[in-house]
């Protein structure tokens, strides 16, 4: 939800918080990952999920805030890039 947002939102002012926040979940995703390696053979399916969840959840953050814009139904990241830290989408 929060590349989504950082891509799609037309809200103006500072982002550096929402990049901030991608970057504290991309730790703990790691940390996760790294604690169990066998979940590295479950991400695809995790990741699959975890895009729904976010789109669905985007879809109602921009809604309550009034903000109209189109989101993707079919995810414009790659797992890797999700897990990238040098990776924020333009």
């Amino acid at each position: 939800m929060r590349l989504l947002k950082l891509q799609f939102s037309t809200a103006t002012g500072d982002r550096r918080e929402w990049a901030d926040y991608i970057d504290d979940l991309r730790d703990q995703a790691e940390t996760l990952i790294d604690g169990t390696p066998s979940l590295v053979r479950y991400a695809q399916g995790v990741f699959e999920k975890a895009w729904q969840q976010g789109l669905r959840a985007a879809e109602k953050s921009f809604a309550r805030h009034g903000e109209k814009v189109f989101l993707p139904k079919e995810c414009p990241y790659t797992l890797a890039q999700v897990l990238d830290h040098d990776f924020f989408p333009e």
